[in-house]
């Protein structure tokens, strides 16, 4: 099992990798919804997990609109 954390709204977790880059990741409650806020620097491709396995990843790689929701 992994790390759990429980988190507030407006909170945030830094996940810090070996090559000194941060990763900022902030839990928003939005009318009911669970919005994440991630950070990242443009090298780390960010994916939802149920999507991992298509194809089409690369041809939205451009795209700087990108809005990871949770329900």
């Amino acid at each position: 099992m992994g790390l759990v954390l429980t988190r507030k709204d407006k909170q945030s977790i830094t996940i810090q990798t070996p090559t000194g880059d941060e990763l900022v990741i902030q839990l928003v409650l939005d009318d009911g919804c669970i919005r994440l806020n991630i950070d990242a620097p443009r090298v780390y491709q960010i994916h939802r997990t149920e999507i991992l396995g298509r194809t089409d990843l690369n041809e939205n790689k451009n795209n700087d609109n990108l809005e990871v929701e949770v329900k």
